[in-house]
C-alpha cells in the first residue's frame, strides 16, 4: 500500500510540474485565445485525470460551433459530452453529466460584455471520461479552471477591441493614420526584401465636406 501510495504521489508531482509549465507557457502566448484554451482543456484534463477535452466557441450569428482547442476524442463519451454541451449553453451553469458508464462536465464561457448575470454564453469548456465519475473535488477543481478559462477569453476579448480600436477612425470605421504608418512600413519592409519598388498616390477630393453633410460620414 506504501508502494502504491508513493507511486501516486510521483504521479501527482509528474502532473503538478506539467500544470506549472503550462501556466508559463499561458503567460508566454501572448492574449492568443486558441493558445490559452489549448493551455486550459490539457490542464484539465491531466489534473482531472479525464480522457479527454475540448473547448467550443460560438459566433453569436447561428453558424456552426468552432472547436477552438481539442485534447482525447469525445467519441469515449459521446452522449456525456453531448447533453453537457447542450445543457450548459441553455443553463449558463456548470454540468455535470452521468449516463451509464460515461461522465463529462462542462462550463461556459461567457461574452465580455453585456450585464452581470445577463451576458451571452460565446462558448464552453467539456471534459470526459467513461468508467468512474467525477468527484466532488474534481469538479470544483475542473470549476476553478473553466472559470480562470473563461476570464481569459474575455480578456483576450477586451484586448483585441483594444487593438481594432487603435487602429480604426471611430467616426466612419476607417483605417485610420496608425494603421496606414502600420501598413505602409509593411510594405517598405516587403518591396525591400524582393529588390523592388514603392509608389502612393494620395487624392484631395474638392468639397467633400458636401458628401460627409449629404450622407453621412460613413
Amino acid at each position: 500500500q506504501l508502494e502504491a501510495r508513493l507511486e501516486d504521489l510521483r504521479h501527482e508531482r509528474i502532473r503538478l510540474a506539467r500544470s506549472l509549465r503550462r501556466l508559463g507557457e499561458a503567460f508566454a502566448s501572448n492574449l492568443d485565445r486558441d493558445a490559452l484554451l489549448q493551455i486550459v482543456v490539457q490542464t484539465a484534463v491531466d489534473t482531472l485525470g479525464a480522457e479527454g477535452g475540448r473547448a467550443v466557441l460560438h459566433d453569436g450569428a447561428g453558424g456552426a460551433p468552432e472547436i477552438a482547442a481539442v485534447v482525447g476524442d469525445p467519441a469515449v463519451a459521446p452522449e456525456a459530452v453531448a447533453q453537457a454541451e447542450r445543457m450548459t449553453s441553455e443553463r449558463v451553469s456548470m454540468i455535470a453529466i452521468e449516463h451509464e458508464d460515461q461522465y463529462a462536465m462542462a462550463y461556459p464561457l461567457e461574452a465580455a460584455d453585456g450585464a452581470t448575470g445577463a451576458r451571452p454564453v460565446i462558448g464552453l469548456v467539456v471534459v470526459w471520461r467513461r468508467g468512474r465519475a467525477f468527484t466532488a473535488n474534481e469538479r470544483e477543481l475542473f470549476e476553478y479552471l473553466a472559470s480562470q478559462a473563461a476570464v481569459s477569453v474575455e480578456n483576450v476579448g477586451r484586448h483585441e477591441v483594444v487593438a481594432r480600436e487603435a487602429i480604426t477612425d471611430p467616426l466612419t470605421g476607417l483605417p485610420n493614420r496608425r494603421r496606414f504608418d502600420q501598413r505602409l512600413q509593411h510594405e517598405v519592409d516587403r518591396v525591400r526584401s524582393l529588390g523592388a519598388s514603392n509608389a502612393v498616390v494620395m487624392l484631395d477630393i474638392d468639397d467633400f465636406k458636401q458628401v460627409n453633410d449629404t450622407h453621412g460620414h460613413r
